[in-house]
């Protein structure tokens, strides 16, 4: 709806989701979600724009379909959605040259994030490097916040190029067992993407994309406990020291991939032959070390002498990222 002769456009709208999987689901009323959005026009092409509203999502199904001895445990934990209450409020410029940049300020709230029962530690600040997250039991009583802004500068085709570049900046916290809000597993500080290309005569195409961010918080390895010979004949991996969780990150990240195209435009179909080369510059990305133990010539671990009781144990580096080239065809009828 349009107010002050259209300088002002509201929206609002409402939506909720429920299920069938436990009492604490299935009320269409807990899981109400209403949002509305804002936009003023300061100038011509220059808009004001504010939006806020509330979403909910479904826990991991990893989570849902936990079960001992038969039961879906989590299911009697009263395990429900997770809410998050979402604050945008920013500024947008629309030019004459077919371009868009908008800046933007962001808040978002978390609450009944799912929590493990035996490790005290919200799901938000395990990551995915150290197994299946949410497969076991849980509780919806954790919380936390992402902040920050965002600079987006969008250029529509314009006589033959296009791209996109976007920068966030962030900030994500979710509380340790303890209460203390700590860095979660998605705190990623800044992040750069640049998309762009160019289209030729002929139908000829090309395009680039690269992706810049630094590093995101882990939780380093319990050697101690973890080179133990009664935890290592039972687990066979390093244990996180969730003592020390999230306290180091992983060095930064880049790649650049490069693509491009040629397509053949027929009466009923049409054709497009492509080449795309990812990470065309090979760089290698390093994640969290892995604990390894040091075996003998028949595969057995070695114990460690000066430390009896437990084997002797060193740190493998994490490394991955290769040059991917790909060559492929699309055809449409």
């Amino acid at each position: 709806k349009g107010f002050l002769n259209d300088k002002l456009m509201l929206s609002a709208g409402l939506r909720t989701d429920a299920n069938n999987y436990s009492k604490e689901m299935r009320n269409l009323l807990k899981q109400l979600s209403p949002r509305i959005s804002a936009s003023y026009a300061l100038l011509p092409g220059v808009n004001a724009n504010f939006n806020t509203g509330i979403y909910y999502q479904l826990p991991p199904y990893t989570a849902l379909g936990f079960q001992q001895n038969g039961q879906f445990v989590n299911k009697f934990n009263q395990l429900t959605y997770i809410r998050c209450s979402h604050f945008v409020a920013g500024l947008e410029w629309d030019t004459r040259q077919n371009s868009r940049i908008t800046l933007e300020g962001f808040y978002k709230n978390y609450s009944h994030y799912p929590f493990s029962v035996n490790d005290s530690i919200s799901l938000a600040n395990l990551g995915a490097d150290f197994g299946v997250v949410g497969d076991e039991e849980v509780t919806s009583t954790s919380k936390g916040h992402t902040y920050g802004a965002e600079l987006l500068l969008q250029q529509k085709l314009y006589k033959g190029f296009y791209g996109i570049v976007a920068y966030t900046l962030s900030w994500s916290r979710f509380a340790d067992k303890n209460g203390n809000f700590i860095p979660s597993s998605w705190d990623t500080r800044h992040i750069v993407n640049l998309t762009g290309g160019k289209k030729f005569r002929r139908n000829w195409e090309i395009g680039m994309r690269w992706r810049f961010s630094t590093g995101i918080p882990f939780t380093p390895v319990d050697v101690a406990n973890s080179s133990l010979i009664q935890v290592w004949d039972i687990t066979g991996f390093g244990l996180p020291d969730y003592s020390r969780l999230n306290t180091e990150r992983t060095n930064l990240f880049h790649n650049l991939d490069v693509r491009v195209d040629k397509k053949w435009f027929f009466k009923r179909w049409n054709l497009n032959l492509f080449v795309d080369i990812q990470n065309i510059y090979n760089f290698e990305n390093e994640g969290p070390p892995f604990l390894d133990v040091v075996r003998d010539a028949d595969g057995n671990p070695i114990p460690d002498a000066n430390n009896p009781g437990s084997y002797q144990t060193y740190l493998l580096q994490n490394v991955d990222g290769n040059l991917l080239p790909n060559i492929g065809a699309v055809v449409e009828f």
